[in-house]
């Protein structure tokens, strides 16, 4: 059986040299977060003076919760966070409580109607 041997040769001015633009990657995650935190922010706000339903997102009271959510932005991850000890129980409910829509939903909310696709695709570039 006779071998076959390929050779291929370029120019180094014609090559194609992908790149990826970490800042914009930073930048859309970023905005993603930010806009998944004005979310809620503005659910829990909303100007109807009641108690939450079941499966709605808390309404503020004191405005603890809402003035303590948060985020921040790694290399290529982000954390939506609140560090108020009760954000759990609203997240999961108890014996006595359904649990209501939090960070989490706010994100996936933002994702669904903002996803970003062109903002992200602008991070990858070819020389």
């Amino acid at each position: 059986m006779a071998g076959i041997t390929v050779t291929l040769s370029t120019r180094r001015d014609r090559m194609v040299e992908p790149r990826i633009d970490e800042r914009r990657i930073r930048n859309y995650i970023a905005n993603r977060l930010n806009d998944a935190r004005n979310t809620f922010i503005r659910h829990m706000n909303d100007g109807r003076p009641r108690r939450s339903e079941p499966g709605e997102y808390p309404r503020t009271d004191s405005g603890r919760l809402s003035t303590s959510v948060d985020f921040e932005v790694g290399e290529r991850e982000g954390r939506l966070y609140t560090d108020v000890e009760y954000a759990i129980f609203l997240a999961t409910g108890t014996r006595r409580m359904a649990s209501r829509r939090m960070l989490a939903d706010a994100l996936e909310e933002v994702m669904a109607e903002r996803p970003g696709a062109e903002e992200l695709a602008r991070a990858f570039m070819v020389r």
